[in-house]
């Protein structure tokens, strides 16, 4: 949580970069957007918070929802579409990837549904208004049909399923999807087991190239914007969701290029997915990954 909440912060001496004198002192004066943290609350807490949230936004705003929780899995959909949705409260009845029993009479209605489970439809009445979400789950593909019923844009960015089983354990250091939203280069080092810097020349010219790759995808959007539905160009507007869709692009061009994440199942996935995927795929990213991986052998000690 914390880490994606960094991601939402502005440095103190943030400015835009190339602007007049009038440019600048309006990006200074921007505020960061207000947040609500919540820690395992009960589902009509969140549900309450998350009105509240809809409550303050202006016509002109959208909300950025994350959620960070185990998965509570059904074996089929419901009548009401239900594949299950991520736990709310801390409990044995809510354990990570629970799959909810069929119901008796095969009809999969009530007797399947989780009272403290926040299920993808939970958030179609707040579709109202633009919304980004975030899903960092091992049941994040439950939300992977959220649709905006009443036609605003409305973005997903969905954790990987599962993870390759020859990758060593991480969870004990937090989430590697949020971590790549949060430092991609962090998310980085971390799948390279690179615990040490010992050669800062190298240091530095990796931190530039993720920099570099960084710039490149907001290039690569920007050139392709027209092609773009209203679900992403309404949030590469915003300089907050425009990095996190930057930064899961160049999560997809990382991935791809380990060896071990070779099933899609690995590999975060968007609503816009057709739309942006293919852009992790460019030979400016390819090229600059090839060149990260080569400065790595340079950077220092593994763990």
């Amino acid at each position: 949580m914390y880490r994606l909440l960094q991601a939402l912060e502005r440095e103190p001496n943030h400015r835009a970069e190339g602007g007049d004198v009038k440019t600048i002192a309006a990006a200074s004066k921007r505020s960061n957007p207000h947040k609500y943290l919540l820690y395992r609350p009960a589902i009509g807490v969140l549900l309450n918070y998350i009105s509240i949230g809809y409550k303050d936004l202006n016509d002109h705003a959208a909300m950025l929802l994350y959620l960070s929780a185990d998965g509570i899995k059904m074996s089929n959909k419901n009548d009401f579409g239900y594949v299950g949705g991520v736990a709310t409260m801390n409990t044995s009845a809510n354990a990570a990837a629970k799959r909810l029993p069929e119901s008796s009479d095969g009809s999969g209605t009530s007797a399947q549904i989780n009272s403290h489970c926040l299920y993808p439809q939970d958030l179609s009445p707040f579709t109202r208004k633009p919304m980004f979400v975030v899903v960092d789950s091992n049941n994040s593909a439950a939300f992977k049909d959220l649709s905006s019923v009443f036609g605003k844009p409305l973005v997903t960015l969905l954790s990987p399923a599962e993870h390759p089983s020859s990758l060593k354990d991480i969870s004990p250091l937090g989430s590697l999807f949020t971590l790549f939203l949060h430092s991609p280069l962090k998310a980085f080092l971390l799948l390279q087991s690179i615990s040490q810097v010992a050669n800062q020349e190298a240091w530095k010219a990796i931190s530039q190239q993720f920099a570099t790759m960084e710039s490149n995808i907001e290039d690569l959007l920007h050139k392709n914007m027209s092609n773009y539905s209203d679900n992403v160009t309404r949030f590469l507007q915003d300089d907050f969701t425009r990095t996190l869709i930057v930064r899961y692009i160049l999560s997809l061009t990382v991935l791809k290029a380990h060896e071990v994440f070779n099933d899609p199942l690995y590999l975060p996935s968007s609503n816009v997915g057709s739309e942006i995927d293919a852009l992790s795929d460019e030979n400016v990213l390819v090229e600059g990954m090839q060149a990260v991986l080569i400065k790595t052998n340079q950077l220092g000690t593994s763990e």
